[in-house]
């Protein structure tokens, strides 16, 4: 990555050196070096933060909005808009091979519909307005605005910043991250168990666990992917009878599969009965299978994966908590093969999610994962 460098005084006359110096200790200069102003360096980096980065997320805020009040699912606007990583690659190969460049990574008509639809969404006018932002930084405004407002205790920024964290979105990214996270586990626990020379048999009703599977042979593992909805008794029943008849056993169960459902007490009697029947019933019913399996061998253990939420309520998801909390106590009767081992599974940094600290597991989860921002292959390997 390219260095700046910049000398406001030079007493030795050596200043501008010493900074090449140090742009070539910590590898700078194998990109380039570019020589500039403190006034440049400052201006630019207050202008991208007050003028570009504001209109990014208003634009997320009003875009969530309209898209919400058009009947869209909140947790899925979530995930199309910032949440699935995609943005962030768009960034990654603007800074790759050019901001204009990078369009024709994407369809024509992308492309078309984002040249077409910018003049509208910020016309003319808006040129005027970031040039008003500079001139208040050059001139110094901000920078008086701002000394007052810590002075008095940032009674604005307290407000502002309240209010941001109080739009619908932040709702919405809560769930919206754990469906990405969960996903993220059970695929990292599938890989880490082919690594260490099991047999994988991935269950789930989308048909993604294929490529998960194909991964896992690729790489020189075994795997099979059975699409199974773990709602449905009988499906769950064919499934543990076909690992069975193949592998002859059944050594561990993961349990790892959840509905979300982003409501509070607006949840439909079909809500609740959608989570139940994944979080609670479809658990219990691929226990009761493989475990009949475990004890006809007399080993084996389970696993079944919680939620914060299990721990700390979210009236904001209420369906998925009060389930994750059910689920606490669902394994404490299991007898027989080794009984449920219930984990808090913990925050995870996965691409593209960048999670909030001070989400901290309460007593009686994990130890390992209390307080933990793991990467996924740190909770799969405590799995």
């Amino acid at each position: 990555v390219p260095a700046y460098i910049a000398v406001a005084q030079d007493a030795s006359g050596q200043a501008r050196d010493i900074a090449l110096a140090w742009a070539k200790g910590i590898g700078a200069t194998r990109a380039g070096v570019l020589e500039t102003t403190f006034a440049q360096e400052t201006e630019l980096d207050l202008f991208s933060e007050q003028a570009t980065w504001p209109i990014i997320l208003r634009d997320l805020f009003y875009s969530y909005e309209v898209l919400v009040e058009a009947g869209f699912p909140p947790e899925m606007v979530a995930l199309e808009l910032y949440g699935s990583g995609e943005a962030s690659e768009v960034f990654r190969q603007m800074a790759r091979v050019g901001i204009v460049n990078q369009m024709q990574l994407h369809s024509q008509t992308s492309q078309y519909g984002t040249l077409s639809r910018g003049p509208r969404l910020l016309p003319e006018e808006t040129k005027q307005k970031l040039q008003e932002v500079l001139a208040e930084i050059r001139s110094g405004d901000f920078a008086k605005e701002w000394t007052e407002e810590r002075q008095q205790g940032y009674p604005n920024f307290k407000r502002l910043r309240k209010e941001a964290q109080e739009h619908e979105i932040n709702r919405a990214e809560i769930l919206s991250r754990e469906m990405v996270d969960r996903a993220g586990i059970g695929e990292a626990t599938a890989e880490l168990f082919a690594e260490e020379g099991a047999t994988v048999v991935l269950l789930d009703n989308q048909s993604g666990g294929e490529e998960v599977a194909d991964r896992i042979r690729a790489a020189g593992g075994a795997a099979r992917f059975i699409q199974t909805d773990i709602s449905q008794e009988e499906e769950i029943r064919k499934a543990m009878e076909a690992v069975e008849d193949e592998q002859g056993r059944v050594d561990i169960l993961i349990n790892n599969a959840a509905v979300f459902v982003l409501k509070g007490l607006e949840a439909t009697p079909e809500d609740w009965h959608r989570s139940l029947d994944v979080n609670i019933i479809g658990t219990a019913l691929c226990t009761r299978y493989a475990s009949e399996s475990m004890k006809k061998n007399k080993s084996g253990s389970i696993v079944n994966l919680s939620s914060i939420s299990g721990f700390v309520a979210q009236p904001r998801f209420i369906t998925y908590s009060a389930t994750k909390a059910a689920l606490v106590g669902e394994h404490d009767p299991l007898h027989g093969p080794r009984p449920g081992t219930l984990r808090h599974p913990g925050q995870l940094r996965l691409p593209g999610h960048h999670p909030q600290p001070g989400n901290r597991a309460p007593h009686g989860a994990n130890r390992n994962d209390r307080g933990a921002v793991s990467r996924r292959e740190r909770a799969a390997s405590s799995t």
